[in-house]
């Protein structure tokens, strides 16, 4: 070497060690960052857990007095979602889910009516002495709630009936055990049900409503079809025929 390559070597850049390691310790943790998965995303919830969900819901909403009979309904269809595997199961895990959501959005309602009932009888107290600009805000305000309320509930019994259509088609696609004279007994004995509730409860235009649809998948040959809505029809009027408890 050199004087001059001597000279040049010495004037050359030196990295400070304390630098150099920082550098190094910066590389590696980038590689280790790069080699880390993203994080995975969370499972949704299954048919089960989101009928568990639904009528744990409806239950907080004192949907069992209130909503009695879409309650009831979802309840069986949530024991008979974990007691049936498969298809069936999974079938099972949604009417419940869909009777759980009507019972909610039923006793929605039915609270927001008594809060309605109670603002007006306020209100009409109060404009008897001095209505209160405060107390008719409220009973707007209510009003409108027990409005939504109502729309809510609409749309979901309307959702429900969908449920039920698609599950009934996929039911009509399996070649199911059910033979034409076990649908036909099944209506008629929910035929004899509805006689005993009367032309003018509300069950019995429920059962009426179950019986009709029974009889055209009946007329259809879609046996499997028209003994569900026929056990339908038959455990809503069984459920309206139990005597109240007594205070």
């Amino acid at each position: 070497m050199t004087r001059r390559d001597r000279v040049t070597a010495d004037r050359s850049p030196m990295v400070p060690h304390h630098l150099a390691h920082t550098l190094l310790a910066a590389v590696l943790i980038a590689g280790c960052a790069a080699k880390t998965p993203p994080p995975a995303a969370p499972k949704p919830p299954s048919a089960l857990e989101a009928a568990r969900a639904a009528v744990a819901d409806a239950r907080a909403a004192q949907a069992e007095q209130l909503a009695p009979l879409p309650y009831q309904r979802s309840i069986e269809e949530l024991r008979r979602a974990e007691t049936t595997s498969g298809a069936a199961g999974r079938e099972a895990a949604i009417r419940a889910e869909a009777f759980a959501q009507l019972a909610l959005a039923e006793a929605r309602r039915q609270t927001a009516a008594a809060a309605t009932a109670a603002a007006t009888a306020a209100a009409d107290t109060a404009a008897a002495a001095a209505a209160s600009e405060r107390t008719q805000a409220e009973l707007r305000q209510v009003r409108e709630e027990n409005r939504r309320l109502e729309e809510r509930t609409a749309l979901l019994q309307r959702a429900l009936e969908q449920t039920e259509t698609e599950l009934i088609r996929s039911k009509a696609r399996l070649k199911g055990t059910e033979t034409k004279a076990e649908a036909a007994s099944a209506i008629a004995e929910a035929r004899i049900l509805i006689r005993r509730l009367g032309a003018r409860s509300a069950a019995a235009a429920m059962c009426r409503d179950s019986l009709a649809k029974a009889e055209r998948q009946l007329a259809g040959g879609n046996y499997g079809a028209a003994m569900a809505f026929a056990l339908r029809a038959q455990n809503i009027a069984g459920q309206a025929l139990v005597p109240a408890p007594r205070p």
